[in-house]
């Protein structure tokens, strides 16, 4: 078989996120599923991976080396990090967020990840696609200036 070569510029959404350990994974599918109402849009069952997002937005011609360099580099600072989540905030049709509770060297750890990670989205952006992403966020939170503002900037 012949391998198809990855293109060296990528254009679409792209995410850059953190997959928990099994152990975790499994307590989301159990957490999901005793939580979310049964007419949610958004459904965690096996087969889905829940996940901590750093950064995602809708980028053109990004060059495959620089996301590449973003995720070794987050890989390298994040792999071993033991995160300890408490609370769970329901969220739109289907999002359940479970978060780090108050000042830990893991939730400074991810937060700093999350904010290095924005950087992705510098003169790349794609600005259809964000212009609707910009779009649906004045829609979905009444138009908040500080959300808009970040969708804007980062996608």
């Amino acid at each position: 078989m012949k391998a198809i070569p990855a293109p060296a510029r990528v254009s679409g959404f792209v995410a850059i996120v953190v997959q928990p350990d099994e152990a975790t994974v499994r307590a989301s599918y159990a957490l999901a599923a005793s939580l979310m109402p049964p007419d949610a849009t958004q459904a965690l069952a096996p087969g889905s991976l829940p996940h901590v997002t750093l950064t995602q937005c809708a980028v053109r011609d990004a060059p495959r080396e620089l996301l590449a360099r973003f995720v070794t580099g987050f890989d390298a600072r994040l792999r071993g990090l033991s995160v300890p989540l408490r609370a769970v905030t329901a969220f739109g049709g289907g999002f359940l967020f479970w978060c780090v509770d108050g000042p830990s060297p893991a939730r400074t750890a991810l937060q700093r990840a999350h904010e290095d990670a924005l950087a992705v989205a510098d003169g790349i952006l794609d600005p259809v696609a964000n212009a609707a992403v910009v779009a649906a966020t004045v829609e979905t939170t009444a138009n908040d200036p500080v959300l808009v503002a970040n969708a804007r900037e980062f996608g």
